[in-house]
């Protein structure tokens, strides 16, 4: 019973609370001092010798927990987890309309592949779009409630005419299929005749911006007459379109700037759902040191702003952020991750040319290539590359106690720093929210809302990710 405790269980206090956690499950039991204290002792292997304690009376309490709520789950079999990851249906269709961008932003993941592209696949023609749509639309490995999403490769809107092309297309042929379209953009193309188009379709807008001028000039323009104009691209997006259909993806370097002011700053813009994300390129090897000491002190800053925002703010005033608001949702659902992502199981991207991966960051890389528009999906590659992303594969996550929150981490993230799959250390392990010491804050957060703010907490279970 104890070495099932220690095997599935991580136990932790955070603002004088104690709770017991199953990894497995993600179960959360709210605990009292004298049972963390009980449990600490088993961390030393010593608690048969620690003089007045009963020992029996502790084993008993746990065994109480395990048959009140089905503490330890039974492990899937490889082989099981293949067949039913093999069975999903595309939803996620991510189409790079183009590979050129106005833009240079230094940490842009397209960057390099951008260099090597040849001139006559810079964008999707509306031939290669037709194929596509007709996949989608005929392919029965497309479910029948789907999210059509553009994104780069470049800048989507350099190639406005074609997704206008595959729209109409869809919404001609789709039939009984519920479609959601999605664009992430940078912004500075969007004009009057786009914000019609997307208030006609419904668009969900992601924009991204780095913060104020000079932090946002320091990534990407050169002076202030651009982010100026991209401010008021912001404020008539979220004016003509509205909050819940425009949102912001702030990036930022740990090492040098503030993720707090930057999201303070994107709320004052009146934006409603803000999603954050670190650096990650080759450059942290060089600088892990102060990089993650620095993320580390940003991911608190901002559990603690969050955590502030949601106990003490009118409920009708309430903005969400994403990478926190994921976890909440995953504890409360138990959804353990057996995969970094869903990349090539739920998810699928389109190349300019018709070639289909399993995620639109590694375009032209034929090693994770999956299919195409005249031969469909490869299902033998499809699998080798579910297998191989798999946890089975990750040894060193295996007994991580927040393994199921990651997965494993980003598959493209330990690819482009060491050319494999499934190497971690802690350029990857502290390089995202999922870090263990943000987890247990998050895990604590979620307790005090669902005590405290369940109103809040509910917001969040039910709100929708972009």
């Amino acid at each position: 019973m104890l070495e099932k405790v220690k095997t599935n269980f991580y136990w932790f206090e955070e603002r004088n609370e104690y709770y017991l956690f199953n990894k497995n499950n993600f179960y959360i039991y709210h605990i009292d001092k004298e049972m963390y204290d009980f449990l600490k002792l088993t961390e030393k292997n010593n608690i048969k010798r620690h003089e007045n304690l009963n020992y029996n009376y502790y084993l008993d309490k746990l065994q109480e927990l395990d048959n009140k709520i089905d503490f330890f789950s039974v492990d899937i079999s490889d082989e099981e987890l293949l067949d039913r990851y093999l069975k999903k249906k595309f939803h996620l269709i991510n189409i790079v309309p183009s590979l050129t961008c106005n833009l240079g932003c230094k940490y842009c993941y397209s960057q390099k592949a951008r260099k090597e592209i040849n001139t006559d696949s810079v964008f999707l023609s509306k031939d290669i779009a037709k194929k596509i749509v007709d996949m989608i639309c005929k392919d029965d490995i497309f479910g029948d409630l789907m999210s059509i999403r553009f994104v780069g490769g470049g800048e989507p809107l350099t190639n406005f005419e074609v997704i206008k092309f595959i729209v109409e297309s869809m919404e001609r042929n789709k039939k009984d299929k519920t479609v959601v379209y999605r664009l992430s953009t940078n912004g500075l193309l969007i004009n009057n005749e786009m914000l019609k188009f997307f208030k006609k379709y419904k668009f969900k807008i992601k924009i991204s911006i780095d913060g104020p001028g000079f932090e946002h000039n320091r990534s990407r323009f050169k002076n202030n007459e651009q982010y100026n104009k991209l401010i008021k691209i912001i404020n008539k997006s979220l004016i003509y379109l509205g909050n819940e259909d425009v949102i912001v993806a702030i990036t930022f370097y740990p090492h040098k700037e503030s993720a707090v002011q930057k999201i303070k700053g994107c709320i004052d813009l009146g934006f409603k759902y803000i999603k954050y994300q670190p650096v990650i390129n080759s450059d942290i090897r060089s600088i892990k040191n102060e990089y993650h000491s620095k993320l580390l002190n940003n991911e608190d800053d901002v559990i603690n702003f969050y955590r502030n925002h949601l106990l003490n703010t009118d409920i009708n005033n309430i903005k969400f952020l994403d990478s926190i608001d994921l976890i909440i949702d995953n504890i409360n659902k138990s959804r353990f991750k057996y995969v970094t992502c869903y990349g090539g199981i739920n998810d699928v991207a389109f190349s300019t040319i018709g070639n289909i991966y399993t995620c639109n960051r590694f375009i032209n890389n034929d090693e994770f290539k999956i299919g195409d528009i005249i031969n469909g999906i490869d299902f033998i590659k499809r699998r080798e590359y579910i297998r191989k992303v798999s946890l089975s594969e990750r040894h060193s996550c295996k007994d991580c106690f927040i393994v199921g929150f990651c997965g494993g981490k980003c598959v493209y993230n330990i690819y482009s720093l060491y050319n494999c799959y499934t190497s971690t250390d802690m350029n990857i392990c502290q390089s995202s929210m999922y870090s263990v010491e943000s987890v247990k804050k998050i895990i604590s957060l979620f307790v005090e809302l669902k005590e405290k703010k369940p109103e809040v907490l509910d917001l969040i279970l039910n709100r929708e990710y972009f």
